[in-house]
């Protein structure tokens, strides 16, 4: 069958992105970033991000396992659930945040050679 070439459109399955042209596995950030961008930072709030983000391979373990960390640093500064960040660790939550976006340029390849 040299010379067909099939093309399939991406899919998507669990929040992994699939794409059988490039052979590759990649993952989906834009519902977690539009989710990130919606309200302001809170503990209540960074655990629903954790919990947000799907990881059933572990491939973002790296990144999951900082933010629980980061949790647990909120959770020694006695804060309300609901309170607002303040300055000192809402800005350690934005430079964390910005990691979220290079999320979707990970890519897995389905294969070793």
């Amino acid at each position: 069958m040299e010379g067909i070439r099939y093309s399939y459109r991406r899919s998507q399955v669990l929040d992994l992105a699939w794409d059988p042209d490039a052979i590759n596995l990649s993952f989906d950030i834009q519902e977690l970033s539009k989710f990130v961008k919606k309200r302001c930072a809170s503990k209540i709030f960074i655990l629903g991000v954790v919990g947000h983000i799907f990881n059933p391979v572990g491939l973002l373990d790296p990144f999951v396992t900082k933010e629980k960390y980061f949790l647990q640093e909120l959770g020694s500064h006695n804060l309300d659930w609901n309170e607002r960040l303040p300055s000192s660790l809402d800005h350690k939550w934005h430079l964390r945040y910005s990691e979220v976006e290079h999320l979707g340029n990970i890519r897995i390849n389905r294969y070793c050679e």
